[in-house]
């Protein structure tokens, strides 16, 4: 592991799954690191305004549904999954990327999934975790 004293890492989707792995791995390297989460019981942990401006952001937050045909979807699941998955990514890597450009370190890992080539059921996630490969091949 990475000796990370100094550094602040904001990672999303930390309650649960690969993200709460990662952020609980970070712990030991001795960084400064923010998990938060969409869950409403962790809201109150999450005032990011008001929080150092991380060095490296972890983009793990991901939500998927249950295995459905497209003519099975509605709009509001569309609009969550890319919510979720993509906008909040978004968002944080263009309001920190300043800060990193400015600092001259930064580094930002986007997760995606082996869903990103398409599986049956899969549609809305799996158009979100190729757009995350899109992104992040992009900057």
């Amino acid at each position: 592991m990475f000796n990370l004293i100094g550094k602040t890492i904001l990672v999303t989707g930390a309650t649960s799954g690969i993200g709460n792995a990662i952020a609980n791995k970070l712990k030991e390297s001795g960084g400064n690191v923010i998990g938060v989460s969409r869950i409403e019981k962790d809201k109150h942990k999450e005032e990011l305004a008001k929080i150092e401006k991380p060095d490296i952001l972890i983009n793990c937050a991901g939500l998927g549904i249950d295995e459905k045909e497209i003519t099975e979807t509605t709009s509001e699941e569309w609009d969550l999954m890319m919510d979720c998955n993509l906008k909040s990514m978004y968002i944080l890597t263009r309001e920190l990327a300043p800060h990193m450009k400015e600092n001259k370190y930064g580094v930002i890992i986007n997760m995606s999934s082996i869903f990103h080539k398409g599986e049956y059921g899969q549609c809305l996630y799996s158009t979100c975790k190729s757009a995350v490969l899109g992104f992040t091949n992009s900057l």
